[in-house]
């Protein structure tokens, strides 16, 4: 499995105006993700997992109505939203447009 592209390339230092799309709830940022298929929003659920452990940041991930996926970031540790969970959020939503962060 190819690593993933220097981390820091892909998260600029104003991430969380970019994450305009991403909802704060509950101590934790979210959002949904609608997609065609139940195969494509499992590919896209298979991707974040993929990219988690490359960055040893793991969200909450879940699958509703076979084609919606929600993604909620928060530090468990922190129990708190901290700049690593920004700078998760800003990297899955290049990989749902589309960006080949491999």
């Amino acid at each position: 499995m190819a690593l993933l592209k220097k981390y820091k390339d892909y998260v600029d230092s104003e991430s969380k105006s970019d994450l305009k799309k991403w909802g704060f709830d509950n101590n934790q940022i979210h959002r949904i993700f609608k997609f065609d298929s139940f195969d494509d929003a499992m590919l896209f659920i298979n991707s974040i997992a993929t990219l988690s452990n490359q960055i040893d940041h793991h969200p909450d991930i879940q699958l509703f109505d076979y084609k919606y996926v929600k993604i909620s970031y928060k530090s468990h540790d922190k129990n708190a939203v901290t700049t690593k969970d920004y700078e998760s959020a800003h990297l899955v939503d290049k990989i749902y447009d589309g960006e080949d962060l491999w």
